[in-house]
């Protein structure tokens, strides 16, 4: 009896501890979120400016156009390979995936940075907006795999939400104050911004670990049909 009593204890000890584990894996991803939104949009204000500096005889009405393009861009290519890079995490996890947007954000910020030009504002924006979105929807299938009780799901997300509400407040403050602090050098956000993405690779690779199991992942059929939603309209 003793040894069943030691041997429950045991098992609700290692409930805690598991449980425990899994709230502080939930709380760095959440801070992931904040620092991937904040790092992103810090920039975003920006963006226009530079540009304007690059193409100094360009109209409004032209540079306009090139921001329209970069936006269709980003939303054409999330259209086409969103859902087959969610496909992709069933099968190898979240982790490798959470990893992929602070690296190459402090490549193409720390290109903008050091070396600004139309090609590189370009590239900067695509690459760094479309990780934004698929690193979020990362997170937020992160936190639903650590989540234990179905209860507790609509918490955790509203969690995740409050972290990007806190980086879409603060990241393009913290932009608009940096560049009034450097006296207008519209580099200083991108300099801000590739060294948060550092920060947050540092806490990706050492302290996130992998939220899928194992057991729960689902082997990799291929690319996925991006109009498939289509079939919500059109089937009964």
């Amino acid at each position: 009896m003793t040894l069943s009593l030691v041997e429950a204890t045991t098992e609700e000890s290692n409930g805690v501890i598991e449980k425990r584990s899994k709230l502080e894996q939930i709380r760095l991803i959440n801070l992931h979120m904040l620092l991937n939104i904040s790092a992103s949009l810090m920039v975003a204000p920006t963006r226009i400016h530079l540009l304007r500096q690059m193409k100094p005889n360009a109209s409004s009405a032209e540079l306009n156009r090139i921001l329209t393009q970069w936006v269709s861009a980003i939303g054409g290519i999330e259209l086409l390979l969103q859902p087959t890079f969610g496909k992709w995490s069933d099968a190898i996890g979240r982790k490798s995936f959470l990893i992929a947007a602070p690296l190459a954000n402090l490549f193409v910020k720390t290109w903008v940075a050091a070396a600004p030009s139309a090609l590189a504002l370009g590239v900067e924006a695509i690459v760094g907006d479309l990780l934004r979105t698929i690193s979020a929807t990362m997170v937020f299938a992160g936190v639903t795999d650590l989540t234990s009780e179905p209860d507790e799901l609509a918490s955790n997300h509203s969690a995740v939400h409050a972290a990007a509400g806190t980086g879409i407040m603060i990241g393009p403050l913290l932009g608009a104050l940096l560049v009034s602090l450097t006296r207008g050098n519209l580099r200083s956000p991108f300099a801000l911004s590739a060294l948060l993405s550092g920060i947050m690779l540092i806490v990706d690779c050492l302290l996130i670990k992998e939220p899928l199991a194992q057991e729960k992942r689902r082997p990799f059929q291929g690319y996925v049909n991006p109009f498939h939603f289509v079939k919500l309209f059109t089937s009964g």
